[in-house]
């Protein structure tokens, strides 16, 4: 994963704080979406309220949801985002 972006100074702690907080929840995944990048996140019959959540890391983060169905969700990051799955 390439470094987070310095836009501010407390950038790199809230990301810091965030991986420690996934690191200590072991039915925690981690996905990170680039700027433009689409990404295709599918587990049967997840419920897009409670599954997956944005995490903002303090860098007034965004997310165009692309299409959504009952089983799989396409996101667009426009910046970079954390996505939290629970299992």
């Amino acid at each position: 994963m390439a470094p987070a972006a310095k836009d501010s100074p407390t950038t790199e702690d809230s990301v810091q704080h965030w991986k420690s907080y996934v690191e200590t929840h072991a039915n925690t995944t981690e996905y990170v979406l680039e700027r433009n990048e689409r990404v295709l996140i599918t587990k049967p019959g997840f419920d897009p309220s409670t599954i997956y959540i944005i995490v903002d890391a303090c860098q007034n983060e965004e997310y165009r949801v692309k299409r959504a169905s009952n089983n799989e969700i396409v996101a667009e990051a426009v910046k970079r985002v954390y996505i939290k799955r629970t299992l």
